[in-house]
């Protein structure tokens, strides 16, 4: 069986875990805001999967979406004033935009299959986004409104989970095409593939740094998936995390010096999201759910 590694099917494998205990709340997919004070990501804390925000220090949690949709994979536009999330509240997942009131909401992408993972431009103008089509998922870009959509790789492999470089000319995304999945370069308009990393092992779920200098990502080069930093460029890999959780995501900070990711814990026959705060250096580990099962 093909490993998909796609946040939109890893989403629908989660469905809320015994949701009137705080012990099993789900929280996933963490994202930094521009100036990195604040994280948005999303938790069926209220029954059902929303958006949240809080403070990066896990204080002052706010919801921001409320519907009996399953609303996840949130991102933030550079303007720090609008977020994106992925929803099938129009019965299959599509892009939505909102502005942290909860105004403005707007559908961007409308399509019959999944789309779902994206990031926004550095400079706030077009969206790259992972999105199913038959049997496999590419990537494509669209303008900021959900125009003028383009279609970045077409490959019989499973294409997902891209991130922008800094100069907004190229992505970084993981594919299976290598048989496992490695993570790769493209610039937006399809040309000069590259591949980062190689190995026998799943690298997957990146970010990279705001001065386009590394890359976050989960490796599943040891016994259970950890956190690694590497050069953009593939080489230096150091692995920031030690624990023993299964990890998913790993957001490098506006600044370059932590990385949030989530941890997977299979609970009653399901799967709990958590989501850590850690210091590049591999210090200063932090579960910030801990913090949240507090509000």
């Amino acid at each position: 069986m093909k490993y998909l590694f796609l946040s939109t099917v890893v989403l629908l494998y989660l469905q809320p875990v015994c949701a009137q205990d705080a012990n099993h709340y789900n929280y996933h997919d963490p994202r930094w805001s521009p100036d990195g004070s604040q994280i948005i990501f999303y938790s069926d804390r209220a029954g059902n999967f929303d958006i949240y925000i809080m403070n990066a220090d896990g204080s002052n949690l706010r919801q921001l979406t409320n519907d009996p949709a399953y609303d996840g994979m949130p991102d933030w536009a550079p303007d720090g004033q609008t977020i994106s999330f992925a929803s099938n509240r129009d019965g299959d997942f599509e892009i939505y935009t909102m502005k942290l009131d909860g105004s403005d909401l707007t559908q961007l992408t409308h399509n019959n299959e999944l789309d779902g993972t994206h990031r926004w431009s550095p400079d706030g103008n077009k969206i790259a986004y992972e999105g199913k089509r038959g049997d496999n998922a590419d990537i494509f870009i669209m303008n900021a409104d959900g125009s003028n959509t383009k279609r970045v790789t077409k490959d019989p492999s499973n294409d997902a989970a891209p991130d922008w470089m800094p100069d907004g000319n190229s992505l970084v995304f993981q594919s299976s095409r290598d048989g496992v999945y490695q993570l790769y370069k493209i610039n937006a308009d399809g040309t000069s593939l590259m591949q980062i990393t190689k190995g026998e092992t799943h690298n997957v779920t990146n970010s990279v740094s705001e001065d386009g200098q590394r890359i976050a990502f989960i490796s599943f080069r040891e016994k259970t998936p950890q956190v690694f930093l590497m050069n953009a460029g593939g080489d230096n890999s150091q692995k920031v995390t030690q624990s023993s959780e299964n990890k998913m995501r790993a957001e490098i900070s506006p600044d370059g010096q932590q990385i949030l990711y989530n941890t997977l814990t299979p609970v009653d026959g399901k799967v709990k999201g958590e989501i850590f705060l850690i210091n590049v250096d591999g210090t200063g580990n932090v579960n910030l759910t801990k913090i949240l099962k507090q509000e």
